[in-house]
């Protein structure tokens, strides 16, 4: 019997240090226990609540965004640091552009040029084109009158006389060459060279005399009517000046150069990354790479928010805690890093698709807005968030 008081009182002490070690290794963690700031609920929602939800989350900027370039390329400059504030409006990085500059010079070049030939081609063609045209035509009639005729009486003396006298030539440097042709080395002879140069005239005057006793041929004569066509034709159409087509085919040319030059400008714009003209005042937050470096097309740069006003998103609600949020509803939510200050929020959105996570598990992001801000808050601070359940929504 004694044995067993001893053990029930010895029972009893340790439950006491239990007890009270917990108590302070609680105050050691935690710090005091300090009574919560109450959440505003009407009095039939407060006398629904059995339970309170809880979840993690952590607290980020109501309004933040990422920055990047359209294109990429060289990063010459960088206007900003973290921690700067800036306005909208505000330069803060520059690409290398001396490609992108001389693009906008082709594309104003190219531009200038088209302007210049629709301007030609609305006052249509000078007097000197005219008279350029007219003797085109009149040179192309006279070339197939002649082709059709045949030589003259006398081109033919002339041609024959040509050949004649190669041929006196020739023999005369026929019989030089015989005279020495016994001779070692011969070829080496003037009188060798003489021979070939003789020949080759012959030839030559042969060739031209058959070729303007030859009578045309039924393509030759094509050939020359083609051409008193198309020299006619162009002749004609700068007589009647310049045609719906052509007026239309030269402002299309003007129109696709304007195009190139207001594309080449946009590229040079965009290769300086300017604040957006919607924000007021932004904080910059990170800035991924240096002057120098290259950038790719759509990558994050910099990251710009406003740190004035945040909110918090959870991480770890699951499916059933989602099942039991409703829009609007209170919450308190806990800042550890804040000696677990207590901030009134108001939950105001809820993702309506579940992120899963690499364990597999579903978690739903819930968006609360804070009823009451701290200086002290920054971006990525945990917190805990407790709020009620009402009885008809638990399990």
């Amino acid at each position: 019997m004694k044995r067993f008081i001893v053990v029930l009182v010895l029972l009893i002490v340790v439950a006491a240090v239990v007890c009270v070690g917990g108590q302070r290794l609680r105050s050691s963690l935690f710090g005091p226990e300090s009574e919560p700031e109450a959440v505003v609920l009407d009095q039939e929602a407060a006398a629904a609540i059995g339970r309170v939800l809880r979840a993690r989350g952590h607290v980020v900027p109501v309004r933040w965004m990422t920055l990047s370039f359209q294109t990429g390329g060289r990063l010459a400059e960088l206007a900003v640091q973290v921690g700067d504030v800036v306005q909208a409006g505000n330069v803060l990085a520059r690409l290398d552009t001396s490609a992108l500059e001389l693009e906008v010079q082709e594309a104003r070049d190219n531009l200038a040029t088209q302007e210049a030939q629709l301007a030609l081609t609305m006052e249509g063609a000078t007097s000197a084109q005219m008279a350029a045209a007219q003797a085109e035509y009149e040179a192309a009639l006279a070339g197939y009158e002649e082709l059709k005729a045949g030589p003259t009486e006398e081109e033919l003396i002339v041609a024959r006389a040509d050949m004649e006298k190669a041929a006196i030539a020739l023999q005369k440097a026929q019989a030089e060459y015989d005279r020495v042709a016994w001779v070692p080395g011969v070829s080496a002879l003037p009188q060798s060279a003489a021979l070939q140069q003789a020949s080759i005239d012959y030839e030559r005057a042969k060739a031209s005399y058959q070729i303007l006793t030859t009578p045309p041929d039924e393509a030759q004569l094509k050939e020359a009517e083609s051409e008193i066509a198309a020299t006619r034709a162009q002749l004609e159409s700068l007589k009647a000046g310049p045609s719906a087509a052509q007026i239309e085919l030269a402002q299309s040319q003007v129109a696709q150069a304007q195009t190139a030059l207001a594309q080449a400008q946009l590229r040079l714009e965009q290769a300086t990354l300017i604040a957006p003209s919607h924000i007021i005042s932004s904080t910059v937050t990170d800035i991924t790479a240096k002057e120098g470096e290259v950038v790719g097309g759509g990558v994050p740069l910099i990251t710009l928010a406003d740190l004035t006003e945040f909110q918090v998103e959870t991480t770890d609600l699951d499916e059933w805690g989602a099942a039991r949020v409703t829009l609007g509803q209170g919450v308190e939510v806990r800042v550890p890093a804040l000696d677990n200050q207590v901030l009134p929020g108001r939950v105001v959105s809820l993702a309506p698709q579940a992120t899963v996570l690499p364990t597999e598990d579903v978690v739903y992001k819930a968006t609360i807005v804070l009823e009451r801000q701290n200086p002290a808050l920054r971006w990525g601070m945990t917190v805990r968030i407790d709020w009620p359940i009402p009885k008809d929504m638990q399990p």
